[in-house]
């Protein structure tokens, strides 16, 4: 009797809890937005320009971007004053100069350069044709965090976590990369991490970069001859094929 008591009380109280509803993709991505600063505020935003330095390979490096929306970008690295790499895209072209050559990018590497030039990815992400599905809670560094997977139009999927107090995204997954985001602070309104470290995998190569931001420019006049494409601007040497090398497999052995 004593059990069928306890059962039917503890079956009552359950009952005058009322469930906890799951937070849902949507629900967390807006009140993300609104913690960056709102949906106008990032709609207002036309310019942007970053400076920093970063740290690549344990090199010391200074970091210079230019972004106009919508889909034009240039980033230059330097070292001692020297440019040692520089890309853009124009949201027509894109192109890379390295060691005193430029190459016009295609494919991948001109999807990423081409990603890099969108700022605020989630505002309005359904009219972008995005999906964005919650995964549940995780941690990050400790603390409590909402884990959400985004996939683009493009088939494109990033995994974000958004920190569950303030809902700050401090970290984000693609198929090729880690980073992980901190240090917020305003800038023009928006709220932007200004420290990103970031695992990737390039050219066969685990990459890290640890970007520290020094200070953001938010609508600021930027010239349009930055995103010209280089007139030396040439297609980008193809790999040499397994016959080219004389790597190809040893006759019968299917290796």
């Amino acid at each position: 009797m004593k059990r069928i008591l306890a059962l039917a009380l503890a079956l009552m109280i359950a009952s005058a809890i009322p469930a906890v509803a799951e937070m849902t993709a949507d629900e967390i991505i807006t009140k993300h937005i609104e913690a960056y600063g709102g949906a106008k505020a990032m709609g207002d935003v036309k310019t942007m320009t970053m400076k920093g330095s970063m740290f690549a390979q344990g090199m010391p490096l200074d970091l210079t971007a230019y972004i106009v929306l919508p889909g034009k970008s240039f980033m230059q690295v330097s070292a001692n004053g020297m440019v040692m790499y520089a890309a853009g895209t124009n949201g027509k072209d894109a192109w890379a100069t390295q060691m005193g050559q430029t190459f016009i990018l295609e494919g991948k590497d001109k999807a990423d350069l081409e990603s890099q030039a969108e700022q605020f990815t989630l505002l309005d992400y359904k009219k972008k044709g995005g999906t964005a599905k919650f995964l549940g809670e995780d941690l990050v560094k400790g603390a409590k965090a909402y884990k959400v997977e985004y996939v683009s139009a493009k088939n494109d999927t990033t995994t974000y976590f958004f920190d569950a107090a303030t809902y700050y995204i401090v970290r984000e997954k693609t198929a090729s990369s880690n980073t992980s985001f901190s240090d917020h602070k305003s800038a023009g309104g928006i709220v932007y991490p200004f420290k990103i470290n970031s695992q990737m995998q390039a050219g066969g190569q685990s990459v890290q970069q640890m970007i520290t931001i020094d200070s953001i420019g938010v609508n600021v006049p930027i010239a349009d001859s930055l995103f010209v494409m280089p007139k030396n601007a040439a297609p980008m040497p193809k790999a040499p094929t397994p016959a080219e090398t004389g790597n190809t497999p040893a006759e019968g052995t299917g290796k």
